[in-house]
């Protein structure tokens, strides 16, 4: 067996032990179960991602809102460029 140790602010830690707790894991059963699914996937076992702002929920409700009302006949298109050299 091999020894981990990380440095993870307490008050994480503790918020972590006591969901833990009541999926019936303690801290180094939920971390073993962690890394042997990432050899199984042979990577992490969640997406991770930094998600880009413009496709936030919000700004998705908006533009569905202004298409509708495009394609209701009011308001007017943009004439935007399809290729965006970046130099």
């Amino acid at each position: 067996m091999a020894l981990v140790q990380a440095r993870i602010p307490e008050e994480v830690k503790e918020e972590a032990e006591r969901i833990l707790k009541t999926l019936g894991l303690d801290m180094a059963s939920a971390i073993r179960v962690f890394v042997s699914s990432v050899v199984l996937n042979k990577g992490l076992p969640f997406e991770v991602a930094i998600k880009d702002p413009f496709f936030a929920p919000p700004n998705m409700r908006r533009l569905e809102r202004s298409i509708a009302s495009l394609d209701a006949g009011k308001g007017s298109a943009h004439d935007l460029q399809e290729d965006h050299d970046i130099a």
